[in-house]
């Protein structure tokens, strides 16, 4: 009775270890690192890239959510899309 109380204790133990361990619950205004520090022990598998950086400002994509950074430190996070990049023009010939 006791082996079994042992075993049942020590895989409870365990479940409890990784699931603090595999959690990415990213809040605006933590910092780069602690969100990086996040990612890289939880259990996403999607690798976030940077898709966009003017001033101080840094955007990050992790599985098709945005990740805003003001001066290292999260502003803001989104789930549409970036902003068309290119300029179109229109000619008007006379």
């Amino acid at each position: 009775m006791i082996q079994k109380i042992r075993i049942f204790a020590a895989f409870a133990f365990s479940l409890v270890l990784l699931s603090a361990c595999a959690s990415f619950e990213p809040r605006i205004g933590m910092s780069y690192q602690d969100w990086r520090h996040q990612w890289e022990y939880s259990s996403n598998w999607a690798v976030p890239r940077l898709v966009g950086a003017k001033g101080s400002i840094q955007v990050y994509d992790l599985g098709g959510t945005f990740y805003y950074f003001d001066n290292g430190y999260l502003s803001q996070i989104d789930q549409g899309q970036m902003a068309q990049r290119r300029l179109q023009i229109e000619v008007i010939n006379r």
